[in-house]
């Protein structure tokens, strides 16, 4: 399965995190939007995501590497309706590139990083996630 593998951290998010938040607006609304800081998903990239049989993108927290597979409804580039969004970066949307609409967040152990090949380098994930400034890599899982 082909899909994308998307870093973040807890810089930006006050506690209890950027995972808690973006669950208790799904809890609260029914999906949430996440934004992409950096460089925006190429139409490409979207339509590899969306078509998969199973639409999902895995979430991984940089230094701990906490990984959340994410169930994907829709992808964006325009800024959704805010209401959608937890409330600590409703005022700086204009950062986001691209919009996930996530309808679920599971936790998963971190050994699934293994697994991923990133596409442009053919190198596992594990190696790369913490080099480099990109904030989202499209890999191959075995």
């Amino acid at each position: 399965m082909e899909t994308a593998v998307f870093r973040f951290t807890d810089n930006y998010a006050p506690t209890p995190g950027t995972i808690e938040l973006h669950k208790r607006v799904i809890e609260e609304k029914g999906f949430v939007w996440y934004g992409v800081f950096g460089i925006a998903l190429s139409d490409k990239n979207i339509d590899l995501i969306m078509n998969n049989k199973q639409k999902r993108v895995l979430l991984v927290k940089s230094k701990t590497m906490d990984c959340y597979w994410c169930s994907i409804e829709e992808i964006v580039k325009e800024t959704p309706d805010a209401n959608y969004i937890p409330e600590y970066y409703r005022n700086d949307t204009g950062r986001a590139k691209t919009w996930l609409k996530i309808t679920n967040i599971d936790e998963t152990n971190n050994e699934i990083l293994k697994k991923c090949i990133v596409k442009s380098t053919k190198k596992e994930l594990i190696n790369s996630i913490n080099k480099g400034m990109s904030s989202y890599f499209i890999v191959d899982i075995k």
